[in-house]
């Protein structure tokens, strides 16, 4: 499908219709603002966006339930002339269901799993319903059935139970046949079977050529992330892990010392490595002890450490050692964080790579640069070295 990605800032988006676009992707940004920024922030993109020719408005949620669903929700509902908006949380490709009101990641309630102890964004509750509290509107539960209830007369958020696709396409085709589609909110999984539903048309996408070495950089702290680097360097990854004081201290790229660290790194991006750079997800006591010894708190830290790694990308980039590879980024902060300090402006979508891994590219300087992304906690733990297989496979196969 023809997609067009930007992250919303605080001034107009500038719109000026949709022609020609099938999908159109704003990063509204609103995980770490308040409820009631949240709200005017979504507000002000879905109207604007309604005003542009969209035709149908999808807010896209994090499947660990995570940032502020309940006010985004809200302002989607306050838009929808039918006052009542479907939300679908289930993914069902990564193992992550809607049953009975409560989200489940694994098998597990989502509040007895990584999400419940996020250390910026914990889930407290697991049933779904429970994002809402405050909210001025009446959610229903809607268990999964063949026949569904979706009329009410007050202002209404549904919350709807899903194990399988099959159950996510059922329910979205029952929505479009009750005129109920204009609205909606979910998470990747919901969004996956909306094209076939709303007949989007699909054309063929010939896999694209992914023949540089990778340079992966992770902010995120989650499990899985985890396990994809500790695998990834027993493959023979190099490694890089940073020091608290590097990512935290401020101006550290600019200081002698730092200048003098990335210079250092000029052997290791003169070979064909793969190479993987962490803030020390494989040690984070260190990083709790650096916190409590500066007396630092973590909304702060999180803030310090995406610009780090923003402002590190953007050096490589410089020095030249960035452009010779395709860039991976684990953790969404780490990508918008990079993504802003290049002077990206929009982002084309080539394809998904793997589960929730996909690559795009945008423009740098007049220069294109392929960008793989991906969310902590998506994925198996072997998924960066099948990315270094698949460029080592095209790399034997040229003359």
């Amino acid at each position: 499908m023809r997609v067009s990605v930007i992250v919303a800032d605080e001034a107009d988006l500038g719109l000026r219709g949709l022609d020609g676009v099938e999908v159109f992707v704003i990063d509204a940004e609103t995980r770490h603002f308040d409820p009631s920024r949240a709200y005017v922030k979504t507000l002000r993109i879905a109207k604007e966006a309604i005003d542009a020719g969209a035709r149908h408005l999808f807010v896209k949620t994090d499947s660990g339930l995570r940032g502020n669903i309940g006010s985004m929700l809200k302002a989607a509902l306050d838009l929808s002339s039918g006052h009542f908006l479907a939300f679908l949380p289930a993914y069902p490709d990564s193992n992550r269901i809607t049953e009975g009101g409560i989200q489940y990641i694994d098998g597990v309630p989502i509040d007895r799993s990584f999400f419940g102890s996020d250390p910026f964004n914990p889930v407290a509750s697991p049933y779904v319903k429970d994002l809402f509290v405050g909210i001025d509107a009446q959610i229903v539960e809607v268990p999964l059935g063949l026949e569904y209830r979706t009329s009410f007369v007050r202002p209404t958020i549904a919350v709807f139970d899903a194990r399988t696709n099959g159950d996510l396409l059922r329910i979205a085709e029952y929505l479009r046949t009750n005129g109920q589609l204009g609205v909606v909110a979910g998470c990747a999984g919901f969004a996956q079977v909306l094209p076939e539903v709303l007949s989007i048309p699909k054309r063929k996408v010939d896999p694209p050529r992914l023949d540089a070495s990778l340079l992966v950089v992770c902010g995120s702290l989650h499990p899985v992330a985890r396990a994809q680097i500790e695998c990834a360097e027993r493959s023979g990854f190099v490694h890089v892990v940073l020091e608290p004081y590097q990512q935290l201290e401020c101006g550290y790229l600019d200081s002698d010392q730092g200048s003098r660290w990335v210079d250092s790194l000029e052997a290791l991006f003169s070979g064909e490595d793969d190479i993987v750079i962490d803030t020390g997800i494989s040690r984070q006591w260190k990083m709790q002890e650096y916190l409590e010894g500066e007396g630092m708190d973590k909304e702060c830290a999180r803030e310090r450490i995406a610009a780090f790694l923003g402002s590190l990308t953007k050096r490589l980039f410089e020095c030249g050692y960035a452009k010779r590879r395709a860039l991976v980024f684990i953790g969404g902060d780490t990508f918008l964080s990079s993504y802003q300090a290049l002077g990206c402006s929009e982002i084309e979508l080539v394809c998904e790579l793997d589960l929730g891994t996909v690559l795009s590219s945008c423009r740098v300087g007049g220069e294109a640069l392929r960008i793989i992304s991906k969310s902590g906690g998506l994925g198996d733990e072997s998924l960066l070295v099948r990315l270094a297989k698949r460029r080592e496979a095209l790399s034997g196969a040229r003359p």
